[in-house]
């Protein structure tokens, strides 16, 4: 067993290294005191049963850090993948949940539902009366004008049409 240096060594723990205590493998922390690796709430005191199991640096222990660090990067692996089929479950849920509430004319419900569970609003089709103010020397230029056309790219902001005069009404 390599010997500890008084920096790494105090009130007899050796920092970062694993330590036997009964049953349990116990790993000690910088503030030099024993815990489980699973519960970090519970610090345990050395007694005459607590033995050193590996020294920080040595061959073991670096071995069982790789092993932990690959075991820990497949874990994560997993979880991910779990959740990014768990999203896209809900996502169908939701789409489900919507399809079925239309087919039932359920769409006051299904805003109220979907709300409560997080899922996304529905989207409404909208009837859109536009008022538009044009310069002209008289009316008849003015509905000349508007007949035409009138180039509403100067009111849009964000993809959506905006303005002082504009008028948006839900078709139901």
């Amino acid at each position: 067993m390599t010997e500890a240096t008084t920096e790494q060594k105090t009130h007899g723990l050796l920092r970062h290294a694993f330590y036997n205590h009964g049953a349990m493998v116990l790993f000690a922390t910088d503030e030099e005191r024993l815990i489980a690796p699973n519960s970090f709430d519970n610090y345990v005191t050395p007694n005459s049963e607590t033995s050193l199991l590996e020294v920080p640096g040595t061959p073991d222990w670096i071995d069982r850090m790789v092993r932990v660090r690959n075991t820990l990067a497949m874990t994560e692996q997993n979880l991910q993948h779990q959740h990014d089929n768990h999203l896209d479950h809900w996502q169908r849920f939701g789409e489900a949940c919507l399809e079925k509430a239309e087919e039932m004319s359920w769409c006051d419900e299904y805003e109220i539902f979907a709300e409560e569970w997080g899922l996304p609003s529905r989207v409404a089709e909208f009837d859109v009366t536009v008022s538009v103010r044009v310069s002209a020397r008289n009316e008849e230029e003015a509905a000349e004008i508007v007949a035409n056309g009138v180039n509403l790219e100067s009111y849009r902001t964000d993809g959506v049409v905006s303005g002082p005069d504009f008028d948006v009404n839900p078709a139901h």
